[in-house]
Parts: C-alpha cells; sequence; structure tokens
C-alpha cells in the first residue's frame, strides 16, 4: 500500500493501491495511480473530484428542473382554477339573470293563458243562461199567480215545495215591502234585509224598473254573501203594492261554477283567486257553499275592509285596460300577482259587471336557486383548490399510464391484463375487464357470423362459399393419404311441379327433410353435405380409389324414394325422387372445384335424361386413358 495522501482541497482520505491488488469486499473505488510522479497524482486527484462536483452539481440541476416543472404543472393548475372560477362565476350571474327573465316571461305567458281559458269556460254561462231564462220566467209567473191568490202574509213554504218540486232545484221566494225591506221569505236569514243599502244597488234598480218594463226581470248569476251559493234572481212587482223576487239555486248553475272553481285549483304551481265586481262597487271574493249562514249585511261589512287594497289593484286594471303585476314580500315569501278582468258585461237595466282573477306566483325557488347557486360556485371553488395536488398526483402517476397502456392494447386489438389496473383508479379497471369482454364477445360474434356465412339458413346445411372454402384443403388432404374425392351434384326430380302443387312452405319442409337424409346417409368423418342452389344439392366425400362411390348414392336415392315424401306432380313416381351425378376426383388429376362441378353436372344431366331417380358417374379420365 502506497501511503495515504490527505487532499487539500478536500476532507477525504485517500490510500494508493497497485491495481492488482486493491482490497476485495471492501466498497472500493480503484484508480491505477501508482507509478506516476506525486504531481501528476494530485492533478489526476483534482480531475476526479472535480467530475465528481460536476455530477453532483448536474444531479442538482435535475432536481431543480424537476422542481421547476411541479412549479409549471402546479401554475398551470392554479391558473386553470382561477380561469374556471372566473368563468363559471360570468356564466352563472348570466344563467341566473336568463332565468329570471325567463322565469317572467313564463309568468306572463302562463296569466295570460289561464286568464284566456277562465274567460272563455266563463263566456259559455251566458249561453247556458240565455237557454234557461224562459224557464225562469215560468217559475216566476207561477209563484206571482199563487202570490196573489194567498195573499202577502200566507205561509210560503207550500209554495216553495211546489216550485222546487217543478224547478226540481231550491227555489227561494221574498216578499218585499215598498220601503225594499224584506218581509217574508223562505230564507230565514234575510229577513228584514234592508235593500236600501248601498251594496244593494242592483236590486234596486231591478225593482225599480220591474214596474216600468211590466216584465219579470233576470238578474246575472251571482254568489249569495251568506250560503255562498250561486243564485239567479227574478223580479216583477206585485198587484197589491211590494215585490216578489225569487232566488234559484239552479244545479247547473253550481255545478258550472264548482266545476269554474276547480279549474283553478288544478295548477300547483300558481294560487288563482276569482272575484266579481258588482256594480262597480262591490269585491265579492268567489268561493265553496259554506255551512253557515250569517246575515248578508254582517257579510258586506266584513268584505269591505280586507278587500279594498284588492279593489284599488283591480281598479287600475279596469282603468288601463292591461293586467297589472305586483311584487310583494308577504310573510317572507316573495310573492309576483297578476290582477285582470275575464269577463265583462252590462245588466239588462244598465250596471256593469265584471268577473276578476288574482293569479299569484310564489318567486321563492328563483331565491332558493340563487342562494344555492352561490353556495355551490363556492364550493367548487374551495374543492377544486384543496384537491389540486391530489388531481395532480392523479393525473401523472394513476391515470395516464393506464390509460396509455389500454389505448396501446385497444390499437392493437388485443386483450388486457386487468390486474394491472389494480394500482389505478377502479373505472379503468372496470374500462379494462369490460373491454376484454367486449373483444371476447365480437370474436364470439365474427365466429357466430363466419357459421353464418357458411350455413344455409333454410336446411342448415353447408353452403357454396364452404365448399369454395374446403375444397383445397381437402383435395390436399386427400393427396397425403393417397385417397380420392368423391363430388356429386344432387337435384330434385319435378321440383317445380313440387312448388306448384303443394306450394312453396311445403317444398321448404321437403328441402329440409331431403337434407336431413343427406346427413344421415353421409356422416363420416371427410363426408360433406352441401346445398349449393334451389333444390340442387352437392356431396364431398373421401374414398380410397377402390371404394366404389355410386353404390352410396344409389343407396340414397332408394332411402329418398322410400321415405315417401307424396309428389303428385312426378311423371315417373308418386313419391319424390332425386337424380345423382358423381365424378371422382384423383389426386393426381389437381382440378379446380368449377371442373368438378362440369363433370358432376354433366353426370346429373345424363341422369335425368335418362329417366331421373337414377345415379350416372362421370367417366373415369385417369383409368380410361
Amino acid at each position: 500500500m502506497i501511503p495515504l495522501i490527505d487532499h487539500p482541497k478536500t476532507s477525504t482520505i485517500f490510500f494508493f493501491f497497485p491495481l492488482d491488488s486493491c482490497p476485495s469486499g471492501i466498497n472500493l473505488r480503484c484508480y491505477d495511480f501508482i507509478g506516476l510522479p506525486l504531481q501528476w497524482q494530485l492533478s489526476y486527484l483534482d480531475l476526479f473530484i472535480e467530475s465528481r462536483s460536476e455530477t453532483e452539481k448536474n444531479k442538482g440541476r435535475a432536481n431543480v428542473v424537476r422542481g421547476r416543472m411541479a412549479r409549471k404543472i402546479f401554475s398551470f393548475f392554479l391558473l386553470f382554477i382561477l380561469i374556471f372560477s372566473a368563468a363559471t362565476f360570468l356564466v352563472l350571474s348570466e344563467g341566473l339573470d336568463r332565468i329570471k327573465s325567463d322565469h317572467l316571461h313564463r309568468q306572463q305567458r302562463v296569466h295570460q293563458a289561464i286568464s284566456s281559458e277562465l274567460a272563455t269556460s266563463y263566456a259559455l254561462l251566458e249561453g247556458l243562461i240565455s237557454y234557461k231564462s224562459k224557464d225562469y220566467q215560468r217559475l216566476h209567473q207561477k209563484a206571482l199567480e199563487w202570490v196573489n191568490t194567498a195573499g202577502i202574509h200566507a205561509d210560503l213554504a207550500e209554495l216553495k215545495m211546489e216550485l222546487s218540486k217543478s224547478a226540481e232545484f231550491p227555489v227561494d221566494i221574498y216578499l218585499i215591502d215598498d220601503s225594499l225591506i224584506v218581509r217574508n221569505t223562505t230564507f230565514a236569514a234575510d229577513v228584514g234585509l234592508d235593500f236600501k243599502h248601498p251594496a244593494f244597488t242592483d236590486v234596486r234598480l231591478f225593482l225599480k224598473n220591474a214596474p216600468d218594463s211590466g216584465e219579470i226581470l233576470i238578474s246575472q248569476p251571482t254568489m249569495e254573501l251568506t250560503s255562498r251559493r250561486f243564485k239567479l234572481y227574478s223580479y216583477s212587482t206585485l198587484p197589491n203594492g211590494g215585490y216578489l223576487e225569487l232566488g234559484l239555486v239552479d244545479p247547473d248553475l253550481n255545478l258550472f261554477f264548482k266545476t269554474f272553481i276547480e279549474t283553478t285549483k288544478r295548477r300547483d304551481d300558481v294560487n288563482i283567486e276569482l272575484f266579481f265586481e258588482n256594480w262597480g262597487k262591490l269585491l265579492t271574493p268567489i268561493g265553496t257553499p259554506s255551512a253557515e249562514q250569517p246575515s248578508a249585511q254582517q257579510e258586506i261589512d266584513k268584505l269591505q275592509l280586507p278587500l279594498e287594497q284588492e279593489y284599488s289593484y283591480f281598479k287600475q286594471v279596469v282603468d288601463s285596460a292591461q293586467p297589472l303585476r305586483i311584487n310583494r314580500l308577504i310573510d317572507g315569501a316573495d310573492l309576483t300577482s297578476y290582477y285582470g278582468v275575464l269577463h265583462s258585461i252590462t245588466t239588462s237595466i244598465g250596471l256593469p259587471m265584471r268577473l276578476l282573477a288574482k293569479v299569484t306566483f310564489n318567486n321563492d325557488w328563483v331565491a332558493e336557486f340563487e342562494k344555492g347557486l352561490t353556495s355551490l360556485f363556492v364550493a367548487l371553488a374551495t374543492l377544486a383548490v384543496g384537491f389540486m395536488a391530489a388531481l395532480m398526483f392523479l393525473v401523472r402517476h394513476r391515470l395516464m399510464v393506464p390509460i396509455h397502456t389500454l389505448v396501446k392494447a385497444m390499437r392493437k386489438s388485443q386483450p388486457v391484463d386487468s390486474t394491472a389496473f389494480t394500482a389505478g383508479l377502479e373505472e379503468l379497471s372496470f374500462l379494462a375487464s369490460n373491454y376484454n369482454l367486449l373483444l371476447k364477445r365480437n370474436h364470439e360474434q365474427l365466429a357466430k357470423l363466419e357459421q353464418l356465412s357458411i350455413r344455409d339458413p333454410l336446411t342448415g346445411l353447408h353452403n357454396r362459399r364452404y365448399l369454395e372454402q374446403i375444397y383445397t384443403s381437402e383435395q390436399t388432404r386427400a393427396i397425403r393419404s393417397d385417397d380420392t374425392l368423391g363430388f356429386a351434384m344432387i337435384d330434385v326430380d319435378y321440383f317445380k311441379a313440387y312448388n306448384d302443387r303443394y306450394g312453396h312452405p311445403a317444398g321448404d319442409e321437403v328441402l329440409k327433410k331431403l337434407g336431413q337424409l343427406l346427413c344421415k346417409n353421409f356422416r363420416r368423418p371427410g363426408d360433406y353435405v352441401f346445398r349449393v342452389g334451389g333444390e340442387e344439392f352437392a356431396i364431398l366425400v373421401t374414398a380410397s380409389e377402390a371404394e366404389p362411390i355410386v353404390t352410396q348414392f344409389e343407396t340414397l336415392c332408394a332411402d329418398v324414394m322410400n321415405a315417401a315424401i307424396e309428389h303428385s306432380g312426378s311423371q315417373i313416381c308418386n313419391f319424390l325422387t332425386i337424380s345423382v351425378g358423381v365424378c371422382r376426383v384423383y389426386p393426381v388429376e389437381q382440378i379446380t372445384l368449377s371442373e368438378a362441378f362440369v363433370r358432376a353436372d354433366k353426370a346429373l344431366y345424363q341422369s335425368k335424361h335418362a329417366g331421373r331417380n337414377q345415379v350416372t358417374e362421370a367417366p373415369d379420365t385417369i383409368h380410361d386413358e
């Protein structure tokens, strides 16, 4: 061992050994410095140390590059998240504004549709009243005659029963004195009712016009304030002073309004309220009948104050002839109400009467949607930042490599080892497994299609395409085994006549049976049965040169005839028969399938020409020579 050198530039101590005497079993780097001057040895040490330093620097540079790449990837993802967040915020804001606008337009369209539907329905009521007005007048005339006979102080219960029975619906009777006070009536709640009250302007005008017209006047349908039922009223004067009024509770009228009200409740997305505006002074909500019967005066007083604000909105609609939209916050609910006139009429006494509708939409879902959208945006942004590092790792280590492997296998149409994806995403493992399954099924389908392409769909026998595929291979096999091939063409005798007499379905059945007979007679390994045309079949067999081929086909002809398939259209037999042409193919000939067809077809022609139901073998071209 050469004495050690303590290098001045490092704290490393170097020991010098001859190169062939470096200690074994010790992890040392040995350099052949022996024999060099000490100054050279130190120079080599300097170069060695500088090389080691450069290597360390390169490793450091690589680490810096990787760090820069990581920062670039981080910066890219961060920039992407910021751009995505800003774009998402703008898109969601614009989408929310569009949703609000669409919601407003939808409300307007729904309001117009509801108003049109209700107005059309209510217009039908006028036709119903016009149709039944004469019946109402007859009832009133009958009551008038009864009161003139019995007097105004008589018990009206008998008259009510008689009128209700005649009309087949309840009829209330009111006897009113000249001071316009109800003195006698079958409707107990209205006894003493004073029609001079401002709310009964229409009644006063009807009573005022009754003497002048000398006719029975019929009012427009109204809702009776106490019973909440819909009535028609008829008016006339009494000969001895006072007035007679009938309240007609026609079930057809109430059924119409019941259906009309139910129509407003069919929609879950809106709340529809209906009102009558009577003679431009009183707003009456339309509702279902009530079991309670408070006095009319109490009902009028109860309606005035709560509906004052609603009536002011409806008056604006009447004045402007346009629907009115009002946005309000009631009990924390954001509501939009549309006020409109459904139907306007002027009664025979000149008083206006209107059917009004208030359609209210709840906008809470829009506000909730906006809050949810904001929360969703904040949550998405937070999650995006929180999972950025995990996403980077997944993309780099657990996504790209498995996808590359999968795509590479797909491009080569090769199966994928799905167990290799266990360390990656489960979706990729699932995709790989399903790809393998799909590839397997595809191969199976191709195999099935291949079978379908070489099979006759009617008989299930091989077709000519398969014959062309195996002929060469069978010929090659025959050459190796020093055998010969027998090729036969078979034709059903008078098959057209069979189809003409028994029909094509029966002909198809015969072909199936014949195919079964052929397979039964030729089922050895190396025997093939084909259907090559409509009623034409072909058979390819392998036989030794000494084995007679014709005998097998003569047996086949006999079996077909013995099957006793009726064929009255045949000119040679009452049963189905076949004609066969056979040729022997010797290996040394190397003839093509087309040439074999020609030989067998010529032999088949000879069988037919000789009377059919027989076998003819083509001339032996080898031994005849």
